[in-house]
């Protein structure tokens, strides 16, 4: 290296590789052969630090440390407040038609139903009129009309029948053995025609009476009796003649209904037909008498049928 040095002393220099020694304003020769060493002074005092040098470069990421203990659980949360629900969604579009299923299995036969109750029988038809009476012979001379005799008194009346039970008023039938006579022109009982009916119970009834007038002219009156009803039809179909019958519809007891027989001790049919529904238990009777005069007489064949319908 080369140093200047503004002075003519000699001054020694001292380097890593040696001490010189160097006379200022003479010529230097040639240097000479390096001393020996010296001894190393004394340290020099620390200087300043000296600047943070730049980061060094990141070395290569170590190895994965094993994995720590798990941590005990954190306490739960509160619950938060529900959300407000969505608005619902438009209706998806109707998925195609599955495929018929298989035919189930005939199910059981199901228990046969009650039979329904008999329905009522149907009223009887009315009876056909009495054949007209052949031609009469020729009359021989009438004798004299003896008197007529007195009346004979009227019999005892019966004891009262027993009450009739609804299971035996179905059905009931009487027809007259005996002549029953009335000479007056007061009603009576047609006895032995009468038919018993219960409270609550609906009939109907049909009397054919075949009556006869031992005077000519003094025909029949006929009407009939029986307990209160709520419902009653009274129908009187009465011959006095070959000609036809009279015809009358009541809805009371003992309206008399009367007609005049055309020919002395002539038989004629009267018919009578009563639907009624009863409020009382009792007895359902004709009751007739002698039109006008004379005696008029039930004969024996005269009957009557009464059945229940409700």
């Amino acid at each position: 290296m080369t140093v200047e040095i503004p002075t003519t002393e000699t001054v020694v220099i001292s380097t890593d590789a040696g001490t010189a020694v160097v006379e200022v304003g003479t010529v230097a020769g040639a240097p000479g052969p390096p001393g020996a060493t010296g001894e190393a002074g004394p340290p020099g005092a620390t200087g300043p630090e000296g600047p943070e040098g730049p980061p060094g470069a990141t070395g290569p990421e170590g190895p994965e440390g094993e994995a720590g203990p798990t941590g005990s659980p954190g306490i739960t949360g509160a619950t938060g407040t529900a959300g407000t629900a969505g608005a619902t969604g438009p209706v998806g579009l109707a998925g195609p038609t599955g495929p018929t299923g298989a035919t189930g299995g005939t199910g059981a036969t199901g228990t046969a139903g009650t039979d329904g109750a008999t329905g009522p029988a149907g009223l009887s038809g009315a009876a056909g009129p009495t054949g007209l009476t052949g031609a009469a012979g020729t009359a021989g001379t009438a004798g004299a009309t003896g008197p007529t005799g007195p009346a004979g008194p009227a019999g005892p009346t019966g004891a009262p029948g027993t009450t009739p039970t609804e299971d035996s008023q179905i059905n009931a039938w009487e027809v007259l053995a005996t002549s029953v006579p009335n000479a007056t022109t007061s009603l009576a009982d047609a006895t032995g025609l009468g038919m018993p009916v219960v409270s609550g119970g609906t009939y109907e009834f049909e009397w054919v009476l075949y009556y006869q007038n031992n005077t000519a002219s003094d025909g029949i009156s006929v009407a009939v009796n029986g307990p209160t009803a709520s419902l009653l039809v009274i129908d009187i179909e009465r011959w006095a003649n070959t000609t036809g019958p009279t015809r009358t519809i009541d809805s009371a007891y003992n309206a008399n209904r009367s007609g005049a027989a055309s020919a002395a001790s002539t038989t004629y049919p009267v018919t009578i037909r009563v639907i009624g529904t009863f409020t009382a238990g009792g007895t359902v009777i004709p009751r007739f008498a002698a039109f006008n005069g004379g005696t008029a007489s039930l004969l024996p064949g005269s009957r009557g049928v009464a059945r229940r319908i409700s």
